[in-house]
């Protein structure tokens, strides 16, 4: 059955099944009646969030597939108290809200050159950088919509680029990838400023139904630090959906699944100005009988056009995705197995099955003192996954790249992981949520390009290692919350303010 065929059989069964319980396994938890406000992607109230689910604070969900909105996560009567976090009571439903949506004003610092990840619309250069993103979210009945604008501005100092052999905005492309990736070296040679419609969206839902049209940016997987299909690194790309807005029964547990429909832009430093198509089929299914085991699945397609003749010119990704938790013991694991490159064959998908694929596998752990949390996440990923090499594909294919207009990026950075094609990471992070504030610290190793080092053959020593640490730091200031949230390679402080 094709993924459109399954999507449209399992509206049908949320449709008639809307009256019945929508989870097998029963509640997790008795409801507060409060919520949290945790909106955005990757913020401290998000990550607080997700904490709460490992302790029992909070309901399971899967958390598989994010949106920065909706994330007025509902808390448990009977959970431990979070330590720190605005709640509020929820709202009843078919209540007319019209609020502000968080305002979130960063602020990026890069001494010598480009470093940045998990950032949205703004590129962080060499220099300063920084962006803001304000506006409002409305829900009444059956609509809830958001219109969330973005700007940014970056500084855009020279640093030492690699030569490309090219003239024009083109000497600013990758040296590695030429017309495979769009994601140059510098945007261009002057400071510059990004507009963009951010984090916004229009939906209908009904009977557990939802179609939508949105410029938000989405998480795929379970990857709290990095996840390989999609994430933030980029600014959101223009697309339209359909599916589940909440879990169906299907008697073998919970299913949650939708299609997307997008279109993806290149910079000005690119071989090409055309824009690419991208189709998605996510799913993700908590089994019956076995509370908090999440699995999903996604499968991507890349086109450089429309037209229905042009199936050979694609692209296409898979991934396969699972999270355990483990409340109230405060502990998750999970992990994601990721396929970049489409076998041609049966034969060639048998003989290399690990040829363009990339993992992530981390674990979070939360131990709770009298008023305090101590959370402990670890987590690698790497997509550079070392295979011999055969006469017949002499080369492996970089993750992310592929020439005809097909690469995986919008606006000249990568949806995927920040750490690029032949990149791995290794992050360790120690938190302490107080009532005083939120306190931690970081150490990341990333390497990036491998493939592009092993296939030109550098000299030794050239491989592109980054290592470093840095600070965390949140306080609650009335109505709003200062501190640098992650202040290494680049200085980084971000206000929150939330709705009065």
């Amino acid at each position: 059955m094709t993924p459109v065929l399954a999507l449209a059989a399992l509206l049908l069964a949320a449709d008639a099944g809307a009256g019945l319980s929508a989870d097998p396994n029963g509640p997790s938890c008795v409801l507060s009646g409060e919520v949290l406000q945790a909106y955005g992607i990757g913020t401290p109230w998000a990550e607080l969030a997700r904490m709460a689910q490992d302790v029992g604070a909070a309901p399971l969900r899967p958390d598989l597939f994010q949106r920065p909105g909706d994330r007025a996560v509902p808390l448990c009567a009977d959970g431990p108290a979070l330590p720190l976090g605005r709640k509020e009571a929820a709202l009843a439903p078919g209540v007319l809200s019209l609020e502000w949506v968080p305002a979130m004003l960063s602020v990026y610092a890069n001494s010598a050159y480009p470093s940045g990840a998990n950032d949205g619309a703004v590129w962080q250069g060499k220099g300063i950088s920084a962006q803001l993103g304000v506006g409002l979210q409305f829900q009444w009945g059956i609509l809830s919509a958001a219109f969330v604008p973005g700007v940014a501005w970056q500084q855009n100092a020279a640093f030492p680029m690699i030569p490309t052999g090219q003239a024009g905005n083109l000497a600013y492309s990758n040296p590695y990838y030429g017309s495979g990736l769009d994601v140059p070296q510098r945007f261009g040679d002057a400071n510059y400023w990004t507009l963009t419609p951010g984090q916004s969206y229009v939906q209908l839902a009904y009977a557990g139904v939802g179609i939508g049209v949105s410029t938000e940016n989405l998480w795929w997987g379970p990857g709290m630090r990095n996840t390989l299909l999609m994430s933030n690194n980029a600014d959101g790309f223009p697309h339209a959906y359909v599916g589940t807005v909440r879990p169906v029964d299907v008697w073998i547990g919970n299913l949650e699944a939708n299609l997307w429909l997008g279109s993806m832009g290149r910079s000005d430093y690119f071989y090409t100005k055309d824009r690419a198509w991208f189709f998605a089929f996510t799913a993700d299914l908590e089994l019956r009988w076995v509370r908090g085991l999440y699995v999903g699945f996604v499968l991507v397609n890349v086109t450089p056009s429309l037209c229905r003749s042009c199936e050979a010119d694609m692209n296409q990704l898979a991934g396969f995705y699972g999270r355990w938790v483990f409340p109230p013991a405060g502990l998750e694991i999970y992990g994601e197995w990721t396929k970049e490159d489409s076998p041609s064959d049966y034969s060639d998908l048998v003989k290399e099955l690990d040829h363009s694929v990339g993992y992530t596998l981390g674990l979070q752990k939360v131990f709770l003192g009298s008023d305090y949390w101590v959370r402990l996440i670890g987590e690698i990923s790497d997509d550079n996954v070392p295979r011999p090499s055969r006469d017949w594909r002499p080369n492996p294919t970089a993750y992310y790249v592929h020439g005809g207009n097909m690469g995986y990026t919008n606006r000249g950075q990568i949806m995927g992981s920040a750490i690029g094609p032949g990149g791995s990471t290794q992050y360790l992070g120690v938190d302490v949520l107080a009532p005083s504030g939120w306190y931690g610290g970081w150490l990341e190793r990333t390497r990036r390009n491998d493939v592009a080092y092993m296939a030109h053959g550098g000299p030794a020593g050239e491989n592109d290692v980054e290592v470093g640490g840095g600070l965390r730091y949140v306080k609650s200031l009335g109505a709003f919350d200062l501190g640098p949230w992650r202040a290494w390679p680049g200085a980084g402080a971000t206000t929150v303010s939330p709705p009065p």
